[in-house]
């Protein structure tokens, strides 16, 4: 077998090698970090949504009524929702906005059910299909007739008059536009990423392939020099035996010339 052949196929063996086990840690970490950033985003999105559901429900709570058709105050409370039966009106509110604690309304809907579970109020942003009555589920996520993600969250509210029993529910939804958006810009970079990363490590592995592969070709040459030198030596006499046979051969003259 031709030698050159047999180390380069050697060689490519290795550089496989190195640049299988060099993707696999490559891609668990890609992955690993992938899930983790969209993870952290998805529980600071969360943390968004809820800490501005408890800013409202502590500022809503006190000013609920009491009656079963409390739609004077809820136009007064939120100007900016629509109430169940009647036109959306700009009205003053008895809520600042800060207090309130959401400052883009076009990001965020909101929507107020009685204890029944009938809608009373809603934003005028609000996705559309959504039902007319309370899904009573702590956290949801759907996708509109446009398309687009939304996440809600829904919480218990406790009129002022007995806080033991519940009023209605205050439903916080926010888009997922930004959150999806920054998902897809992470994964493109992603896409765009790891082909170069593999071709660095391919390039990177033939190289360090060749760098493990010389001791082994250096050592195999010294072995074929020392096997050459070893070959040539037994194909020719020794310099000495060459010196030491002439006066061999001239014994038996010096012998006969004595006689």
């Amino acid at each position: 077998m031709n030698t050159h052949q047999m180390f380069r196929r050697s060689r490519i063996r290795l550089a496989l090698w190195y640049a299988i086990v060099t993707g696999v840690i490559l891609s668990v970490s890609g992955l690993g970090m992938y899930r983790s950033l969209v993870r952290s985003n998805w529980v600071a999105l969360e943390r968004e949504i809820e800490s501005n559901a408890g800013t409202l429900h502590d500022s809503l709570e006190p000013l609920l009524p009491p009656s079963e058709n409390p739609t004077k105050i809820l136009q007064k409370i939120f100007p900016d929702l629509c109430s169940v039966g009647r036109d959306c009106e700009t009205r003053p509110s008895l809520i600042e906005r800060h207090t309130i604690g959401i400052s883009d309304r076009d990001l965020y809907y909101i929507r107020l059910f009685d204890r029944r579970g009938r809608l009373l109020a809603f934003s005028p942003n609000q996705p559309l299909p959504l039902p007319q009555k309370i899904n009573p589920e702590l956290w949801q996520t759907f996708r509109s007739s446009e398309g687009n993600r939304y996440r809600q969250f829904t919480t218990i509210l406790h009129g002022k008059s007995n806080s033991n029993s519940y009023w209605g529910y205050l439903q916080i939804g926010r888009t997922l536009e930004g959150f999806d958006a920054e998902v897809r810009r992470i994964q493109l970079i992603l896409a765009i990423g790891f082909p170069i990363a593999l071709s660095v490590v391919a390039i990177s592995s033939w190289w360090l392939s060749g760098l493990a592969m010389q001791p082994i070709y250096r050592s195999y040459r010294q072995q074929q020099q020392f096997t050459a030198d070893v070959a040539h030596e037994l194909r020719s006499p020794p310099a000495f035996w060459r010196r030491w046979k002439p006066s061999c051969d001239s014994r038996p003259a010096i012998a006969k010339m004595s006689i």
